[in-house]
């Protein structure tokens, strides 16, 4: 895969937030293809993730303020009993 089709591919998973400082919106990319869901809550990500989380530090290009995204592989679900 060249590295036009990668960068496709990773960003067709984006996801868009909004700064907490400043209303601008800005855009996470999963870092690959396993690392699909993201929370702003390390916590949440470490409860939910199998396997590593990947911590992505976010500039706002409008106010600067940094925020973090933790992008993780969640957990198959067990299915009910």
């Amino acid at each position: 895969m060249d590295e036009d089709n990668t960068e496709m591919s990773r960003s067709q998973g984006q996801k868009t937030f909004i700064c907490p400082e400043c209303g601008e919106p800005f855009t996470g990319i999963p870092p690959d293809k396993n690392h699909s869901t993201v929370t702003l809550d390390d916590k949440d990500a470490y409860e939910k993730a199998t396997g590593t989380v990947i911590k992505r530090i976010i500039d706002c290009e409008e106010c600067g303020r940094l925020t973090k995204l933790y992008w993780y592989q969640e957990k198959p679900q067990s299915a009910p009993p």
